[in-house]
Formats: structure tokens, C-alpha cells, sequence
């Protein structure tokens, strides 16, 4: 549980008067110095980023917030201090890197010895002097040279960038297990058919097998269907099944099942 502070406000006369009383009943010996009060420590040590950008943003609001990048390729964009990458529903920062200027929450950034950084993120792995750590969602590698930083890099550890100062919004309730049974197509990602059953099992068309639960929208698949982002799928839209993953080499995975019409 955490702990709550009070603030007391005193008029000055107020003041003065308890001063002196108090140091009227007290004697000089038993006086001694108020302890100091320490900030609370900061937990998230990463945003916000010191340019106001928050890696939870669109393509649209970088755009918007920023202006005009000084180069666009297929993925990202590149902007006098950073550079950023979009990925996903809403084109959401996938990737992050600075050189210059940009600063974390701690203040940590380019220039930055690598030996406060290590003390700053404990826990990480140096290579070639380099160092990779994980800070909560936060994937940050540090690259540098002569024990200085030079580049700034953070990615996600999950799919994405999530807002931790929002409030969580309320779960959606569980898809029932029943409305999903028919016969599914893999539209995008690959090709084949899987078969939804009302008892909440299926089976492909080149004869897996296992079992689905829902948990909101999501449609989590125990069996054959596990390689697919660990087995659970997001109801996009009634009838569409979608699979979003990272590869162990940082590639994006998608696929899709779209249902039979009835």
C-alpha cells in the first residue's frame, strides 16, 4: 500500500507564536534537526522523454507535434533529434533512437558515461561496448564508444508501446464460445482452414487439433494453433480473427482468420 503526505499551511503570525512557545518548553540540548524528506523515487525511469514525445503516439501526432521530419522511408521518419518507427493498428511508434538532445525521464542520454547508465539500469548485459537492459516494457539499448553513449535505442518488450499514467479500461466481456463456431480461413500470413466447434475445440485442415477459451475479445487457442502469438488471437471485428507477434529476430508476424459466411 502507499503512503499519503499532508501539507500544513501556517498564517506568519501564527508561526512565530508556536516558535516561540516551543522553544520556551523545550531546552537547547533536546533540540535537534528535522530529518530531510526525500522525493519519491521514480519508478518509470524512461518517459517522459524530454522533447514531450510519448512512445504511445500515432504517426498523425508525431506529425502534428512535430512538423515536417527530415526524412520519411517505407517505416519511420527521421527528425533533427531522433528518429522514430510505426508499426501497427494506428501506425503507434514501434521503435525509438536519438543521438543527440533527447533525454529519458532520469536524464540519461547521449554523452552519458556507460558506467552511470549500468548503475542507472542495473541488470543488463554489456557486448562490444554496448549495453541492452530491460526497464519494465521497455527494451533500451545504450551504443557507445570509449565508455560514452552515442545512441539511444528503445523498442518495446511486448507488441507495443502501452500508456501506464491511463487508467486501464474496463475488460469487455467474453466473447461466448458458441458465437465462434464455423469454419475459419487464413486469409493473410499463410493459407488452410481451421474449424471453430461450439464445445470449444477445433481442428485444421491438415489435421491439428486442441481447444479455445475467450478471455474479452481475444480467442486464446491451446494445440496446433500455439505458434501463433503464443496461441491468442484479438475479434478485430466480428468475424475476423487477427494474430499479431515478433519473431525472435525482432520481424513482425501477422496472421488472419475470417469466418465462413453464414
Amino acid at each position: 500500500m502507499g503512503t499519503s503526505r499532508c501539507s500544513l499551511i501556517l498564517l506568519p503570525g501564527l508561526l512565530a507564536a508556536l516558535v516561540v512557545g516551543s522553544r520556551a518548553a523545550e531546552s537547547p540540548a533536546s533540540r535537534s534537526k528535522a530529518p530531510a524528506v526525500s522525493p519519491p523515487a521514480r519508478t518509470n525511469l524512461v518517459e517522459p522523454l524530454s522533447n514531450g514525445l510519448r512512445l504511445t503516439q500515432t504517426k498523425a501526432q508525431v506529425l502534428q507535434q512535430f512538423g515536417q521530419p527530415t526524412l520519411v522511408t517505407v517505416v519511420g521518419m527521421t527528425f533533427p533529434e531522433f528518429a522514430v518507427r510505426f508499426e501497427g493498428p494506428g501506425e503507434q511508434v514501434s521503435h525509438f533512437r536519438t543521438q543527440k538532445g533527447v533525454r529519458l525521464a532520469c536524464g540519461v542520454g547521449v554523452g552519458e558515461s556507460m558506467d552511470r547508465v549500468q548503475k542507472v539500469f542495473p541488470g543488463g548485459g554489456l557486448s562490444g561496448g554496448n549495453y541492452h537492459v530491460t526497464h519494465g516494457q521497455y527494451s533500451l539499448l545504450f551504443e557507445g564508444y570509449q565508455n560514452e553513449v552515442y545512441k539511444v535505442s528503445i523498442w518495446p518488450v511486448n507488441d507495443r508501446f502501452v500508456d501506464e499514467s491511463a487508467p486501464p479500461p474496463p475488460k469487455p466481456k467474453d466473447l461466448p464460445v458458441a458465437s465462434l463456431a464455423g469454419t475459419w480461413y487464413v486469409t493473410q500470413g499463410g493459407a488452410g482452414v481451421v474449424t471453430l466447434k461450439a464445445d470449444g475445440s477445433y481442428t485444421t485442415g491438415v489435421g491439428g487439433k486442441g481447444t479455445f477459451t475467450t478471455d474479452g475479445k481475444d480467442v486464446v487457442f491451446k494445440g496446433a494453433l500455439d505458434a501463433w502469438n503464443k496461441g491468442r488471437g484479438t475479434q478485430s471485428q466480428d468475424g475476423v480473427i487477427e494474430f499479431h507477434w515478433k519473431n525472435q529476430e525482432g520481424f513482425q508476424n501477422y496472421m488472419v482468420l475470417i469466418r465462413e459466411k453464414r
